[in-house]
């Protein structure tokens, strides 16, 4: 059975995944151990434990810590590393967008096919995007 679908199996089940996922990932050692036997092993069972947190999105903020580490590991496999970063983007951006600062829900769109413009200032098609535009 393809590993990625267990760890989507596992994000599936939702956020109560997030402790076991969490302690699943801090098992191997940081940094990591390159010259053993089975540190492309390790290398893979991380990017799938990484996978169902980034599936999970921002009820895994609390992986954040333990993210950062893998991020940083010079000796942990650059796809490893490139991994850590995406699920730490993806859950704290996902974060952002959910959220106001002050614990309350944020109810802006997500994602708008067309750029904001300020209603005092409409846009021409000629003109540019305003700095804040994303």
């Amino acid at each position: 059975m393809p590993w990625i679908i267990v760890a989507q199996a596992v994000a599936d089940r939702g956020p109560e995944t997030v402790p076991a996922l969490i302690a699943a990932l801090q098992t191997f050692p940081v940094p990591a151990q390159e010259e053993t036997s089975h540190w492309m092993k390790d290398e893979s069972a991380k990017y799938y434990l990484m996978h169902a947190l980034m599936q999970i999105g921002p009820a895994a903020v609390a992986a954040v810590p333990t993210l950062e580490a893998i991020s940083n590991d010079r000796k942990a496999h650059r796809d490893i590393r490139w991994k850590a970063n995406e699920t730490l983007t993806n859950i704290l951006r996902a974060t952002s967008e959910s959220d106001d600062g002050h614990g309350r829900q944020n109810t802006r769109p997500r994602h708008s096919s067309q750029p904001h413009t300020p209603p005092d200032h409409p846009r021409t098609p000629t003109e540019g995007t305003y700095p804040n535009d994303h």
